[in-house]
């Protein structure tokens, strides 16, 4: 994908539509929709966005032929083009992945003349930023264009205006199912940061009030389909009861399966002897395409089951046969938010509590919904899209609290949980992952890293200036929570920008685990994994929350698989760190992880200098870095089986090349600053091999793999075991597995519809036990399936390693549920 964003006056977009676009002809009757919102700017600040200059230069040389065909589409009036020339590839760094080209007006009609191999459409998408009666008189001209007739004289006034006007040119990227969306820019002055105490507290909306509304255009919620005879589900949950009904096996009543993520179920119809047996029972087709990840929820007796963008929901009842649609609520979302999201249009999943469905849609927009009905009871706004701020992640209930993140760490988004009312919506707290110790609720002296007190303001003195305020962190993982320690556990993401050089310090508290008070939100303990990171190791997975013998006594553990290719287990009490190794045997840049409490550096990984993007520094392509920056393991979730003490962990064996580069923030721009390529590891490990992925079992007390499964794929499908003695997962190709936990041995295998990257369930219905999964390619790994990408290097360095995948599945959306047969 190609992005150029270019900023031209007027005066100067009337004189190429004059000069240059040759109208269709049979073009519809224009339907001109003006936005209630106009941006004056009496000067413009061109060298803010990296525009050398202004000139009188054609933005199309005279020999490129255009058409249009105006038309209304979400709020922007859209100039739909076909570029009839072939295009060279681009020679700058920034050309990968989402990552925008801000061009000179030279450079760019030097691209459109360069030479290439293949045609490209794109989109002209215009947003004014003239006073309404000056952009009242430019579209009356245009029009009069597309009339047939010459410009009009009425457009002088519009050209003398010293306004500007953005444009961004892209290659078409789709978002599925026949729709296409290309992101927009609004012309504004460098953003000045602010902090957290200037910030607006988000606004709590009534069911019977006014809608949030998006950043660009309203975003009112969606009125359900009138609901019919819903099979009983529980009228309310308060903690005793959310608990209560975890423990039963029958249901799966939270994204994870329990507040301790440890994704076991207890059912054991389905045994080592007769899951050879399967079938599929049933399917469901969500209706959307583009990577479904996340699983279903099973309360009483009905599921809930959400998509990607636009994330609809859909109740079916599991009671009847025909698996009825008993509601469905489909939110109304600003499209332009798609493409600040990363990477892909995802959602992991649904909560549930109180008697509500609770979905973070991707405009950040959290909505309860009445479980039996599907009628919205409250929502609020959690962040920004015009910033880069997006959800992706399920909700997770604890207690009396919902508690979201927020993604958008390529965008320079600085990461936060929020704790908001089950009852009512209302903010309870808010931490953030970096700023002063008033903004990340840490303790100076109180909270603890490595037993060791916390000094005041750490997420501000470990930064460089007022780089924490764009610094990253994001927390778009999963959330566990203990009850009797009443704490609160997850990670947050890398440091913003990629380039490790642009950003000296530790960067904290970004890559940490933390542990908070649920109720207050304060730090009670943090550790920090990869201080400083240079290979963008999210540290988002999961924390299993799981008691092992260890010495002879229960422990009370908290078990982490980072992306960065070392498995973590410390004392979740008070963040003890017991065990640090690496679970996938690639991983090469760092050689361990200092445990010697004696030492300075004590809890630090000892990195490579061979492989470090820091000290090799910027520019420079530091190759066969193992993992690549999709990790070790991302996001799709581990089990834990209490019978065999084993982790069952669905893993990546992905190395990559690594080029970072010095990059500017503008805000809802991408803020990558680096350049990527990934590849199987047996390329590095140079042993012939060129699977990308495994699927071990984990001893998490001596940090060594029990067995370990090839994939030809990355294993990026959460897993789940069972008191069967069966642990299932599925694969990027979309086959749905199951093997013998104790031995690894595979015993059954279905090829789903499409890719699989969702979380594999277990429920009971009617006395039987099923399994259900999600399949829909798509998520990191399968960008370029998900969005049409063929370069090596696009999806953030992701798709040539990926490139094969399209030889075994295709896009889809389709939830399999199996069972024995009768």
């Amino acid at each position: 994908m190609r992005i150029f964003v270019l900023k031209l006056p007027p005066s100067e977009v009337i004189r190429l539509l004059r000069s240059e676009i040759k109208v269709a002809h049979g073009a519809p009757e224009l339907n001109i929709t003006i936005r209630k919102e106009y941006q004056i700017e009496e000067e413009f600040d061109y060298a803010a966005y990296g525009v050398q200059d202004a000139t009188d230069v054609d933005l199309v040389s005279a020999t490129t032929k255009l058409t249009i065909e105006p038309r209304v589409e979400s709020g922007y009036w859209v100039l739909e083009t076909e570029v009839e020339r072939e295009l060279g590839p681009l020679s700058r760094k920034e050309e990968y992945g989402m990552t925008p080209s801000v061009l000179s007006l030279d450079e760019f009609e030097a691209e459109l003349k360069s030479p290439g191999s293949k045609k490209i459409s794109v989109r002209l998408v215009t947003q004014a930023a003239a006073d309404k009666e000056d952009f009242d008189k430019w579209l009356a001209a245009l029009e009069a264009r597309h009339g047939g007739n010459k410009m009009a004289k009425e457009d002088d006034a519009a050209r003398a205006a010293n306004r500007t006007l953005a444009l961004s040119v892209a290659a078409i990227w789709s978002i599925g199912a026949g729709i296409y969306f290309i992101s927009d820019s609004l012309t504004e002055k460098a953003p000045k940061h602010e902090s957290a105490s200037a910030e607006s507290h988000a606004e709590v909306i009534a069911a019977s009030e006014a809608p949030p509304a998006a950043p660009a255009a309203p975003a009112a919620p969606a009125t359900p389909s009138a609901p019919s005879a819903p099979a009983a589900a529980p009228a309310s949950a308060s903690s005793d009861e959310l608990l209560t009904l975890q423990k039963d096996p029958k249901q799966w009543v939270t994204p994870t399966g329990d507040y301790w993520n440890l994704r076991h179920s207890g059912l054991k119809q389905i045994t080592t002897e007769n899951v050879g047996k399967l079938q599929a029972a049933w399917q469901f087709s969500t209706g959307v395409l583009r990577g479904h990840e996340g699983a279903p929820l099973v309360v009483g007796d009905v599921m809930y089951l959400h998509t990607p963008f636009p994330n609809i929901v859909y109740a079916l009842d599991l009671k009847d046969p025909a698996h009825q649609i008993l509601w469905k609520y489909e939110p109304k979302q600003d499209p332009s938010v798609v493409p600040v999201m990363c990477c892909d249009t995802v959602n992991r999943g649904l909560a549930y509590g109180d008697g509500k469905i609770f979905l973070a849609q991707a405009d950040t927009t959290l909505v309860a919904l009445d479980a039996k009905t599907g009628k919205l009871v409250w929502s609020v706004k959690n962040g920004d899209p015009s910033k880069g701020q997006t959800s992706t992640a399920a909700p997770h209930v604890f207690k009396d609290k919902v508690f979201v993140g927020i993604a958008g760490g390529e965008f320079g988004v600085r990461g936060h949980i929020t704790a908001y009312s089950v009852k009512d919506g209302k903010q309870v707290w808010r931490g953030y992952s970096m700023g002063p110790d008033a903004d990340t609720l840490i303790e100076p002296g109180k909270t603890t890293h490595l037993g060791q007190p916390v000094e005041k303001d750490s997420g501000i003195s470990t930064w460089q200036g007022d780089q924490w305020q764009t610094g990253g962190g994001t927390t778009w993982g999963w959330y566990s929570y203990d009850p009797e320690l009443n704490l609160v556990y997850y990670g947050s993401g890398n440091p913003s920008t990629w380039n490790p050089v642009q950003r000296p310090g530790d960067n904290r508290w970004s890559m940490t685990i933390w542990a908070r008070d649920l109720d207050t939100g304060k730090a009670k303990w943090l550790y920090q994994m990869t201080p400083h990171d240079e290979w963008d190791y999210d540290g988002i997975n999961e924390m299993i929350l799981a008691d092992q013998d260890i010495g002879g006594k229960k422990v009370k553990t908290l078990v982490h698989f980072d992306r960065n290719g070392f498995a973590y287990t410390l004392d979740r009490t008070n963040g003890d760190l017991l065990v640090a190794e690496k679970y996938d045997p690639a991983v090469n840049w760092a050689t361990k992880v200092d445990m010697d409490k004696s030492s300075k550096t004590y809890g630090r990984p000892l990195v490579v200098d061979k492989f470090s993007t820091q000290h090799n520094g910027e520019d420079t392509n530091t190759q066969g870095v193992c993992p690549a920056a999709l990790g070790s393991k991302d996001e799709q979730p581990a089990s834990f089986d209490p019978a065999t003490q084993l982790f069952l962990v669905p893993t990546n064996h992905v190395c990559m090349d690594y080029e970072p580069f010095r990059v500017s923030y503008t805000a809802g721009q991408p803020y990558v600053g680096a350049t990527l390529e990934m590849f199987p590891a047996g390329k590095v490990l140079g042993d012939g091999t060129n699977h990308t992925g495994n699927f071990i079992a984990w001893d998490a007390k001596t940090g060594k793999i029990v067995w370990s499964n090839k994939e030809q794929f990355s294993a990026w499908g959460g897993a789940v075991s069972t008191d069967g003695g069966v642990t299932f997962y599925g694969t990027l190709e979309g086959y749905l597995k199951a093997v013998d936990t104790k031995t690894g041995k595979e015993l059954y295998k279905y090829k789903t519809p499409s890719g699989i990257i969702g979380n594999v369930i277990t429920y009971e219905s009617g006395g039987k036990q099923y399994v259900a999964v999600l399949s829909g390619v798509g998520g990191w790994a399968g960008i370029g399936l998900a969005a049409g990408l063929s370069k090596s290097n696009e999806g953030l360095g992701a798709v040539g390693n990926y490139a094969s995948l399209a030889n075994y599945t295709a896009l889809g959306g389709v939830l399999t549920v199996f069972g024995l047969p009768e």
